[in-house]
């Protein structure tokens, strides 16, 4: 059984802490109108496991666009949550009859929860199910506003988005152009 206590899994795209300390630190040598944040406009599959003392492994599936997140939320009756980077997530249980891909008549771990207890919430519900099971993981119009809020915060020369194929999540281009 896994350990009741364990933390959420956390495999953010672009965690907003993260990249705040990284520009800090780049700060000290290089001017901060030189430096740059860049923004994914995509996300990350990962089947997950528990280690045996305390965390994770997290097998990278595929990154993909944000549609097919949305678009396998719908699918398996899940409401992806806003976690702690700011970024939408889920998870769910994944049969091993079919590899990764996920059965409609599968257990599903629902984290449609409210954003203040996203994290918590999916520490119990991943703490509730054998392994493994799947976190999607991917930035979408909201988590890219706050990356191009924290870029004028922190006094950087701009951002660069990465990956411009058409596959941006729904409200990209009213983000980007209301700047």
């Amino acid at each position: 059984k896994l350990n009741k206590a364990r933390a959420a899994p956390y495999i953010p795209v672009s965690d907003p802490g993260w990249v705040a300390k990284v520009i800090e630190l780049a700060a000290q040598t290089i001017p901060k109108k030189k430096l740059v944040i860049g923004i994914p406009t995509y996300g990350y599959e990962y089947s997950v496991k528990p280690l045996t003392q305390y965390g994770y492994r997290y097998d990278l599936l595929w990154a993909f666009n944000p549609r097919y997140a949305t678009d396998l939320a719908k699918d398996l009756g899940m409401t992806p949550v806003r976690n702690a980077a700011g970024e939408l997530s889920y998870l769910y249980k994944t049969g091993t009859s079919k590899g990764n891909q996920p059965d409609k008549s599968e257990q599903i771990i629902d984290s449609g929860v409210a954003p203040a207890a996203s994290l918590y919430s999916q520490a119990s519900l991943a703490a509730q199910f054998e392994p493994p099971f799947n976190v999607v993981w991917w930035s979408d119009a909201q988590a890219i506003k706050d990356k191009i809020d924290l870029a004028k915060k922190l006094g950087v020369k701009g951002v660069a988005i990465f990956k411009l194929d058409g596959g941006q999540a729904p409200g990209f281009w009213d983000v980007i152009t209301n700047r």
